[in-house]
């Protein structure tokens, strides 16, 4: 697996940026659009913070000791992702962002985000795409850690009892060109631009308790 920019970034002054804006309001669309079934809690890990407005309303942010972050939320904390402080089927929801590509061990990260969730539980990861251009451009935070490619998602969600039922890229166009692309233009680029160039990759998968 390509090892890119380890350091994690300060993306609290990517999403104060006009293109990290651009990117929380694209990363949304994608979010609302699941439907997922209602719950009244989750656990957001890495940094959900810009996206906490389409989580439920008890909504813990859970952001790694290791992040470069200004605490934004009194629902923040930091946690260790080797030994998650949560309890075993605990939560419904966990959304993951900028966090799997910084973890010391991925597929450790991912059997703790398992075994917080319900057992009907959902898991919406998003990590870079490891062809996309966005990984390699450092402005952003998907220029750094260990980028994915869709194989490798798959299998690692695979291996660690997770069924994944939407798949998709985001983040169409190159870094330089999304501040400033128009809206029309940049819905209609996903018809247009393979997912292979595309910036990253959202997937949302239900736990299993054994493997498919």
């Amino acid at each position: 697996m390509q090892t890119h920019r380890p350091q994690p970034p300060d993306t609290t002054a990517f999403y104060n940026t006009p293109i990290g804006q651009r990117v929380q309001t694209l990363i949304q669309r994608h979010l609302n659009s699941l439907h997922l079934p209602p719950c009244s809690r989750a656990i957001g890990i890495g940094d959900a913070s810009p996206y906490a407005s389409s989580l439920p309303e008890h909504t813990i942010l859970a952001r790694p000791a290791h992040s470069f972050h200004n605490k934004t939320s009194q629902r923040e904390c930091v946690v260790d992702t080797t030994r998650l402080p949560f309890d075993d089927c605990s939560v419904p929801l966990i959304f993951a962002i900028h966090a799997l590509e910084f973890a010391p061990s991925p597929p450790e990260l991912l059997r703790a985000l398992w075994k917080a969730l319900t057992d009907d539980g959902y898991l919406i990861l998003i990590v870079p795409n490891r062809s996309g251009l966005w990984a390699h451009s450092d402005r952003t935070p998907f220029g750094h850690g260990t980028p994915f490619s869709t194989g490798q998602i798959q299998k690692l969600l695979t291996q660690s009892l997770f069924k994944t039922d939407v798949k998709r890229s985001a983040l169409i166009t190159p870094p330089a060109f999304s501040n400033t692309a128009p809206a029309g233009f940049l819905s209609a680029l996903p018809h247009i631009s393979p997912p292979p160039l595309q910036g990253c990759i959202f997937s949302s998968c239900a736990r299993t308790c054994t493997l498919a």
